[in-house]
């Protein structure tokens, strides 16, 4: 059975549900469904909080990512697709605070 993380400060849903994901093909906007159980969802929901009021580079934020990642990994590509290659990701998080950087190579690992 899963169970959320000790850090973990959202709402545990009862059940689960179906979110919708925009993607883009041949230029043109589309939505895909994808159907969570309660864990995923309540985790995803957390996630899209911090990105909604602009916090998507918070602690949690980052660890929701990769608690879904290791927990779903059916689903993780469709929720979170990686936009920027690898070299600009790893650009960015060298010109980030040192806090960030640390907190990042300790949940993803080091470069």
């Amino acid at each position: 059975m899963k169970k959320m993380p000790e850090w973990f400060q959202g709402k545990l849903y009862s059940k689960g549900g179906v979110v919708s994901v925009d993607y883009l093909k041949k230029g043109d906007v589309h939505q895909k469904k994808i159907k969570m159980d309660k864990y995923a969802l309540s985790m995803y929901h957390l996630i899209r909080g911090y990105q909604v009021i602009g916090k998507s580079r918070n602690m949690n934020a980052l660890r929701g990512i990769a608690w879904i990642r290791e927990n779903y990994q059916d689903i993780c590509g469709e929720l979170f697709p990686v936009k920027e290659d690898k070299k600009t990701m790893l650009k960015m998080i060298e010109s980030s605070t040192s806090n960030f950087r640390n907190g990042i190579y300790r949940i993803f690992g080091n470069k």
